[in-house]
């Protein structure tokens, strides 16, 4: 029997997860950004202390979260562009509040100019311009959706 399930990104508690959620679980999500997207891919084991997660392609580690979450950063080829991937469960329920989140800079050019001269008029024109490059962080989250694969990580 497979079990689908999907978590929100509602807020965690502080207790231990229930016995039935214990399990190891394969798990899709994908981040929208304005332009484009990142799909993540991976399998998480809920133990009766810990989420242990693995993600296609990519390297993580579990990072400073709070007692009530547990919180692991990514990094890796399928996240080239984006400045960071975190990937976070619940520790009560970590079926039910569970979730991606990523941060993209993008590069965001603008013609500025750099010299100025003044006319006979007293006018003040522009004669030389130059591009100039700042980037702008795009934060967004989704929830990942989940699949029962079995009760042991093997």
């Amino acid at each position: 029997m497979l079990l689908f399930a999907g978590c929100s990104l509602g807020p965690p508690s502080a207790a231990a997860p229930p016995p039935e959620s214990v399990g190891v679980y394969d798990f899709t999500s994908t981040i929208p950004f304005r332009t484009g997207s990142i799909s993540l891919n991976g399998t998480f084991e809920i133990t009766p202390d810990t989420v242990l997660l693995v993600v296609e392609n990519a390297s993580c580690q579990e990072v400073q979260g709070s007692l009530s979450v547990f919180a692991y950063r990514c990094g890796g080829a399928p996240f080239r562009d984006i400045f960071s991937v975190y990937v976070s469960f619940d520790r009560v329920n970590p079926l039910l509040y569970c979730g991606a989140s990523a941060e993209r800079r993008t590069p965001v050019e603008r013609e500025v100019c750099s010299r100025y001269m003044v006319t006979k008029e007293g006018q003040r024109v522009c004669i030389l311009w130059r591009i100039e490059t700042t980037y702008e962080t795009e934060r967004r989250s989704a929830q990942l959706l989940t699949t029962r694969r079995s009760t042991t990580w093997r």
